[in-house]
């Protein structure tokens, strides 16, 4: 009983996070800001929950391998997606801006 309660705490201690798929498309419009570095994504056609776009901060893990992903596929007008979180918003802006997940090239 003591390790079911222990796995039941541990279990609701994670967070849950939705994720949201852009449309398979171009990017329109890739912007940096030299602060804190982050960076702002806008595609052809954004998702319903972030509207406006995406960003990717600095300070995350995978950032350097999603920058050069996004600016390879910009340059390259390769077709993707971005998987991002729905409930983590950019603070530099008031409007639907998600934190991205993941991206994704497709052909």
């Amino acid at each position: 009983m003591k390790k079911y309660f222990t796995f039941l705490i541990l279990l609701l201690s994670f967070g849950v996070s939705a994720t949201e798929e852009s449309p398979t498309g171009l990017i329109k419009r890739i912007q940096a800001y030299s602060v804190h570095g982050d960076v702002f994504v806008s595609m052809e056609t954004n998702g319903q929950q972030c509207s406006t776009g995406y960003f990717i901060d600095k300070v995350s893990p995978g950032y350097e391998s999603i920058l050069s992903m996004l600016l390879a596929a910009y340059q390259a007008n390769t077709p993707m997606s971005i998987f991002a979180y729905e409930d983590q918003r950019w603070s530099g802006t008031t409007a639907p801006v998600c934190k991205i997940f993941s991206v994704v090239y497709a052909r």
